[in-house]
């Protein structure tokens, strides 16, 4: 059936009535677009609360929504009412069994459609006042946050089916938990043999894919086409990520089936031909533009070790400042994961290699042990996603408050040995209270294993001879929890110069530290402050001041 095409006018959510019936346009198979009938059942003023925007309550009929009920994927299906655009299916009820949805109206979609893009790219960027401010909003107050706040009502946007191939739903949902509660995952398989049947355009009604992720794993979210205006495309009705003015990968997709399933029916779909470029994600809708190309960011990923042959793993990431630490994070468990599945004694070796757009690469080493295998070795313990300190400095570097930054790519050599190699810092004994400046001191360190009995070591260290007479104290830490000695960074290059001074979980370090404080003033270390002079800044200064500790001496073993 060759449908017509799609009504330009559209009619305003205060002209509809109880009663009034129309179509919708969704594809349940394949890519062309089908009618379903609607029948409006009310207008619910300012139904999202505490944001001002009237829901339209609707019932839809059609074979498959009468078996299946409102169907992840459906999000953004137009709907039309005496012949005029009203809105797109946007919103839902958790737990729901009728085929009853709610449209975000035609003028909020028109609304967000029109309104001018602002200027950046991909990485693009509110700039934040100070490094903390930046360094914590990126941690606590991203969109992602924002998306899942609306999971804890009655009324939800509907759900997407989330596109994934190369990794089972339950891996997904694990490393992806942010992503993996916009919709079922459903398995993405290859697009291979599908892209031939792409539309040259978008068309109302029509599947479409907004992806995270291509290559030996893919990632995408399936959802449907609202409106068309130029080179101007509304999707989902909803928002994706909350993120406002952005730039993401778009593309068609291909609907094999619908799986009706009681907890939440999906449409079970393939991303195909990439596409334009998602440019807005607003409460009201998300927008495309046609005639744009987001690109993406290459990441490769080689394993090796456990007397198998290495493997090499290569992905294109979508560039985004929320997006793309996350996905580079999960991407190297997963990888290690698709190379070594048993769950057994490990210890593995990551070697970061990352180059931000007009800078040298920059390097990391990280060491971790696991007795549950790959899966559980990191990532869902103590810092969480953020465990490994190349996500850790991605993180910050794309999030720093000076200036605007992009990854031009990301690689990690990766090598798997079996055993565990972690230990805990139990206790550490010196020689006597009073040691003497310029005469070797033993200290003798005991480790607990994660397995096994306690060890014990003996480090030895000299101090200098202008130490004498000074008291300190004698702290052992690992290189993962010993503090960086650099003032708090004030620009991009410093933050940089303070990254590099991170150290890893392989290092074990010595630390002699004196009470005599040094302070942070405005990005400057000051050593040596008398504490007079300490409790007058603490008690006048206005700037930015941070007494610590003064290190004396630090040895890495």
């Amino acid at each position: 059936m060759i449908l017509p095409a799609a009504p330009a006018d559209f009619i305003k959510s205060s002209e509809l009535k109880a009663g009034m019936k129309g179509y919708g346009l969704t594809v349940f198979r394949g890519t062309k677009p089908e009618k379903f009938d609607v029948e409006v059942i009310s207008v619910i003023p300012n139904g999202l609360g505490m944001i001002k925007q009237n829901l339209i309550l609707v019932r839809c009929k059609h074979k498959v929504t009468d078996h299946a009920g409102i169907i992840a994927g459906m999000s953004g299906s137009p709907i039309y009412i005496n012949g005029k655009f009203a809105g797109g299916l946007g919103y839902g009820f958790s737990f729901q069994k009728d085929p009853i949805a709610m449209l975000t109206p035609a003028e909020a979609i028109l609304g967000t459609m029109k309104r001018p893009v602002g200027k950046s790219d991909p990485w693009g960027r509110k700039i934040a006042s100070s490094f903390r401010e930046a360094w914590g909003d990126s941690k606590l107050a991203t969109a992602w946050k924002v998306a899942r706040r609306s999971t804890n009502s009655m009324v939800r946007p509907l759900s997407v089916s989330l596109s994934v191939g190369g990794m089972s739903g339950n891996i997904f949902s694990k490393m992806f938990p942010s992503l993996a509660q916009m919709g079922p995952v459903i398995p993405a398989g290859t697009s291979a043999g599908l892209i031939a049947s792409a539309p040259s355009r978008f068309v109302a009604g029509g599947p479409v894919a907004v992806w995270m992720v291509s290559g030996d794993i893919n990632v995408a979210a399936i959802g449907t086409v609202t409106h068309i205006v130029g080179n101007r495309v509304a999707i989902f009705s909803h928002p994706f990520q909350a993120m406002g003015d952005t730039r993401l990968p778009a593309a068609h997709a291909y609907i094999h089936t619908v799986i009706a399933r009681s907890s939440s029916s999906m449409k079970l779909g393939t991303m195909t031909r990439p596409h334009g470029t998602l440019i807005k994600d607003e409460q009201a809708t998300v927008v495309l533009d046609e005639s744009m190309n987001a690109g993406s960011m290459p990441m490769s990923i080689e394993v090796s070790g456990l007397g198998e042959k290495a493997r090499a793993f290569n992905y294109r990431i979508a560039r985004n400042r929320f997006i793309t630490p996350r996905m580079v994070d999960g991407l190297v468990r997963v990888s290690l994961m698709k190379y070594y599945q048993n769950l057994t004694d490990l210890t593995y070796t990551l070697n970061y290699e990352f180059k931000i757009q007009g800078e040298k690469p920059i390097t990391f080493t990280d060491a971790f042990s696991s007795s549950n295998g790959i899966i559980l070795g990191w990532g869902f313990f103590g810092y969480g996603m953020y465990s490994a300190r190349g996500m850790l400095a991605i993180n910050l570097l794309l999030n720093n408050p000076y200036r605007r930054v992009g990854l031009e790519y990301v690689k990690v050599k990766a090598h798997i040995v079996r055993g565990l190699n972690q230990y805990s810092i139990t206790s550490l004994e010196l020689p006597s209270p009073e040691v003497s400046a310029d005469r070797e001191i033993p200290i003798k360190v005991k480790l607990k294993p994660m397995v096994g009995k306690e060890i014990e070591t003996t480090l030895r260290v000299r101090l200098p001879k202008n130490f004498k007479g000074t008291r300190v104290t004698f702290q052992v830490s690992s290189g993962r929890y010993t503090a960086v000695e650099e003032a708090q960074p004030r620009n991009f290059k410093q933050i940089v110069h303070f990254i590099t001074k991170t150290m890893d979980s392989h290092n074990l370090v010595l630390t002699v530290n004196t009470p005599s404080p040094a302070v942070d003033i405005e990005g400057v270390r000051v050593k040596k402050v008398p504490l007079s002079v300490l409790d007058s800044l603490v008690r006048h200064t206005k700037g930015v001041m941070r007494p610590i500790r003064q290190t004396l001496y630090r040895t890495v073993v």
